[in-house]
């Protein structure tokens, strides 16, 4: 990150930089549900004003920041795993592991709905129910729900856009599965 300049990373991540006096400034952006800061060049991350004690979410908006490359959305919506690289998986023996949206909705598919709407998700028109949430300014999240039946077992899904690849790494990518899912059914 400190190769180039502040404003070249704003303009690449589509994010605000606030210049201060001398060299220094913040990045200034939302992204997870939160207002974020990141100061330059001590590269200290704020969330709505205070420390984060989460060291891997401070990676992952580093890492946000440090790997953006500009290029733009490609309207095409692709599984988290496309990006993975060796045998990265979401399995239920990986740490970290949440499970699908069904295990906590099954066919409530209006409870469903009500989650994703308090969480600001704009509604998209896939499966039963889709909602589209910013995790971070260029990496849009799908969040996809089909409802079962007697016959079928409901089913969901949370989709990229193919250009995530140029914002984060698949192990990021993959933490925010974790964070759409937690995000939604706590609501």
């Amino acid at each position: 990150m400190r190769n180039l300049p502040p404003a070249e990373i704003a303009r690449l991540a589509g994010v605000e930089f606030e210049e201060k006096t001398g060299a220094s400034g913040r990045w200034v952006f939302p992204a997870l549900g939160h207002d974020w800061q990141v100061s330059w060049p001590e590269l200290t991350v704020l969330r709505e004003g205070r420390a984060v004690p989460d060291a891997a979410g401070q990676i992952v908006i580093l890492n946000y920041l440090a790997c953006a490359d500009g290029r733009p959305l490609s309207d095409e919506w692709v599984p988290w795993n496309v990006f993975a690289v060796g045998n990265m998986t979401l399995s239920r023996d990986r740490p970290g592991y949440l499970p699908p949206l069904t295990e906590y909705f099954g066919n409530n598919l209006a409870a469903f709905k009500n989650a994703c709407e308090k969480l600001d998700g704009r509604p998209a028109d896939f499966g039963d129910a889709a909602y589209i949430f910013n995790a971070f300014p260029r990496i849009p999240l799908l969040v996809v729900y089909s409802a079962g039946d007697e016959e079928i077992p409901a089913a969901s899904a949370v989709l990229f856009d193919r250009s995530a690849s140029g914002y984060l790494p698949a192990e990021d990518l993959s933490g925010l599965v974790n964070w759409i899912v937690e995000a939604v059914a706590d609501l």
